[in-house]
């Protein structure tokens, strides 16, 4: 291996043995022998599954290198086997000087040892003495501030703090190749940021990077080379740009294919010349030219608060409704800052057509992309791209640091005004001053967001988002809300099936460390409200928080879409469009859903996530409103039970959860006839007649 080569990777495979049942495991184990000694060919009981297949590829000493590629690619598999701790089936791997891995949360540590004490552990397996490690412990517990956790238990860690002190670890002992595996997804905003300050640090002063991520941006900032894999095999390696620009291309492919596009996008020529530039389409429309007014050029300098103007010209067909042409405003990560969709005019000679876009420039000094991408608006959130030119345009704000007064990336009108002290007033009663989180858990549920947090926010309810890897606009969505309602976004890694045990104890774990006064174990396909006109729900939450409760249960009515006749698809406003609804009652205490903190564990898993526990709760005896929305169509309820939805074997056959949804079957479902359903809006929410089973999942009562 060349002496500036540090990672050598020829042929690397792996495999794993998958036996349909265990019974051919234990097979495996004797009849292969028995039939040697008979003489006969032995024959196997198992599949091969190859995590990883053939890769090779180089790092040379001081180089960032990127691993992208969807979940079960083989991004993680790739880094344990370069960290060491898998083997491989085939190939080798050849790794100079000391290693420090930050693979899957907690890998490492003794859940039973002490923060401390994990790293002395964690130094020693990375071969330093006590004494060495004495003397960069300070270090590590600053990095780390986790304080006085630094005493205790490890498995009382949040994942955070998990996350917190492995990179302390690994970062602090000055490895020569320091491996991560998404772990910083984990960390809130100021510690990625800190993480990231080191690892530039890092990075100028040569230690070798390996890194795993979904952000390109990231990725094209940090990484020297990347490598894209998919199915365990090499898909893409080279240049940041050329890798992120197939990975995107492969995502739009993949959610056309989801939104039932039927022409195949194809790479196209990017009218931008800029290494982040790209652009794809399926052929039926294009942005033929994307200039600056002033300039006719794609490239142009300018001063923060001159206006941005384009020139776009774009053909498109003659009978495709619903067209529009979407302007995004990226930063050098190509993350978008601002944007908005511009509704096309009719186009009846299919021609070329030219537009002229003004930007109000708002923006600090700094270096800016705009993508622009044609678009069918084909539901609420949904939006399938023609054509996607990505980077098309670049342009950088050039000022003084003395001219830019306002604080941020954008210059929103702030202003402030002295005012005389109001009078105290006696408040009457309740009011709503606690605060309030929903924790809401989400994987593509583009359809519900818009309208479930601008629901929840009108209602004085913050929200934190939790993500499972959503592949749809989920994330954007909430993207749009920070600040707005939405307090941060966090990631839950998505294990290949829905994880309701793990979202549980996330959302536990989130309610003993957010500063909050009640919190609710929210869906995005649920609206909550008080029980009373004009209270919004945390009036109500606060009045009855005021009489001395810290627990509040909810009567579920399940609104169901009579009228869909399966192809309606989800491009409807599902509030004020589904008003007919049967009550949902399959046990005396249901939805136990809103607690207030306690010093105390809250347990979400004991019911399944129905009911929130913990000692010395008061329950309400007056339940608030769930309006629960599970499907918004026909299609829709087939494509999330069979498509959307894959259950964890061990929530079906051992914890008993999930009932019918594991196991739906199209056919038998079936929904109840307009008269057996009431129209709360209409007629009040009316709980006499409960339903304990849901026949859309094709259940019919006695």
């Amino acid at each position: 291996m060349c002496s500036d080569v540090v990672i050598s990777i020829q042929g690397l495979s792996k495999s794993y043995q998958l036996y349909e049942r265990p019974s051919a495991r234990l097979r495996q184990f004797f009849y292969p022998r028995l039939q040697g000694w008979l003489g006969r060919p032995p024959r196997t009981y198992y599949r091969d599954f190859w995590a990883l297949r053939d890769v090779s590829f180089e790092v040379r000493r001081g180089e960032t290198f990127g691993i992208v590629g969807r979940n079960g690619a083989g991004k993680s598999t790739l880094l344990q086997l370069i960290a060491g701790t898998l083997n491989p089936s085939q190939g080798s791997v050849a790794v100079t000087g000391r290693v420090a891995a930050l693979l899957e949360l907690g890998s490492g540590f003794n859940p039973e040892f002490t923060g401390r004490e994990n790293v002395y552990l964690n130094a020693a397996l990375l071969g330093f003495d006590r004494a060495q490690t004495d003397a960069r412990f300070d270090e590590i517990a600053e990095f780390a501030g986790i304080g006085e956790f630094m005493e205790q238990p490890v498995k009382t860690y949040s994942s955070g703090m998990y996350v917190r002190l492995a990179f302390a670890v690994s970062v602090c002992v000055e490895p020569d190749v320091l491996i991560v595996d998404e772990a910083l997804a984990v960390g809130d905003a100021a510690f990625q940021f800190k993480c990231l300050q080191r690892l530039e640090r890092m990075q100028n002063a040569g230690t070798t990077l390996l890194f795993v991520s979904h952000d390109m941006g990231m990725v094209q900032n940090f990484c020297r080379q990347a490598i894209y894999l998919e199915h365990g095999r090499v898909k893409n390696i080279g240049t940041p740009e050329a890798v992120a620009a197939q990975y995107f291309f492969d995502m739009r492919e993949e959610q056309r294919q989801a939104m039932g596009g039927e022409q195949a996008y194809q790479r196209q020529t990017p009218l931008g010349g800029f290494p982040q530039s790209a652009a794809f389409g399926d052929g039926r429309g294009r942005i033929t030219r994307a200039v600056f007014a002033d300039s006719q050029a794609s490239r142009e300098q300018l001063r923060p608060t001159q206006p941005i103007e384009m020139d776009i010209e774009l053909e498109y067909p003659a009978a495709t409704p619903n067209l529009e042409l979407a302007v995004a405003l990226q930063n050098q990560r190509l993350i978008e800052l601002a944007g908005r969709r511009f509704p096309l005019p009719d186009n009846p000679d299919g021609g070329a057509r030219r537009f002229r876009i003004r930007i109000d420039n708002r923006f600090t000094i700094g270096d800016y992309f705009i993508t622009l991408r044609l678009v069918q608006k084909i539901g609420v959130s949904q939006h399938m791209p023609l054509q996607s030119q990505i980077a098309a345009l670049h342009f950088q704000n050039v000022a003084s640091i003395s001219e830019i007064s306002f604080l941020g990336v954008v210059n929103v009108d702030v202003g402030m005004e002295e005012v005389a002290a109001p009078e105290p007033v006696a408040a009457p009663g309740a009011t709503s001053a606690l605060r309030i989180v929903a924790l809401l858990a989400v994987r593509n549920e583009a359809a519900y967001m818009e309208r479930c947090l601008a629901h929840l926010t009108a209602q004085g309810i913050d929200v934190l988002v939790i993500d499972n890897d959503s592949t749809d606009a989920t994330v954007e969505i909430a993207r749009r809300w920070l600040g707005k309602g939405v307090i941060g976004i966090e990631r839950h890694p998505y294990p290949g099936h829905y994880d309701w045990q793990g979202i549980l104890r996330h959302k536990a774990e989130l309610a003993r460390s957010i500063d909050a006064d009640w919190f609710i174990h929210h869906d995005a396909d649920e609206i909550r409200q008080s029980t009373r006109p004009g209270e919004t729900l945390a009036a109500a939450i606060a009045r009855l928080d005021a009489a001395g409760y810290n627990a509040i249960d909810f009567d579920e009515f399940v609104f169901l879409p009579l009228d869909d006749a399966g192809d309606a698809g989800q491009d409807i406003d599902y509030v004020a469009d589904l008003r007919h609804a049967y009550y949902f009652a399959p046990r005396p205490l249901h939805r136990v859903n809103a607690w207030k903190k306690t010093a105390e564990p809250v347990d979400l898993l004991g019911h399944g996530g129905h009911q929130a526990e913990f000692p010395g709760r008061q329950l309400s005896p007056e339940r608030l409103i769930l309006r629960h929305y599970p499907f918004l169509s026909r299609r829709h309820l087939i494509e999330k039970y069979t498509r959307e939805r894959v259950y964890s074997d061990y929530e079906v056959n051992v914890l008993g959860w999930h009932g019918k949804r594991a196991n739906f079957q199209a056919e038998e479902s079936w929904l109840p006839p307009r008269e057996e359903l009431i129209e709360p809006d209409v007629d009040g929410w009316d709980t006499s007649a409960p339903r304990r089973t849901h026949p859309f999942l094709g259940v019919r009562e006695n």
